[in-house]
């Protein structure tokens, strides 16, 4: 008996979440390119995003949790690949905080980590 294969093809998903980001925002790139982060990081843990519904919920979760901010769903994303996660989720309030207001804790410790 075979063991079930898993997809490892994800260039559908790509495809789509590289036209839902530029269709939602005029200067994409940024996005686009942390939505492919994203994808490789999932592809990496041999759990490629599938296409069609799972982007639609993605996407969804995007917009919702980031109240359609850029910079809130560039950081949902980049929590998400930092701790490799398969989805993404709500950031806390203090980090939701420090994104709107636009300052980190990286950006406050300087050259502490150089």
């Amino acid at each position: 008996i075979r063991a079930r294969e898993k997809k490892t093809d994800d260039s559908e998903a790509r495809s789509e979440l590289t036209a839902w980001a530029e269709s939602y925002t005029d200067d994409s790139d940024e996005l686009v390119s942390r939505l492919l982060d994203f994808c490789d990081s999932r592809k990496r843990k041999q759990n490629p995003i599938p296409s069609g519904r799972a982007v639609t919920i993605l996407t969804n979760k995007l917009i919702r949790y980031s109240n359609g901010s850029i910079p809130v769903m560039l950081r949902m994303l980049d929590e998400a690949i930092e701790r490799n996660w398969s989805s993404v989720y709500e950031l806390k309030p203090d980090i939701m905080r420090e994104v709107l207001d636009g300052t980190s804790d990286d950006e406050e410790a300087g050259d502490k980590w150089l």
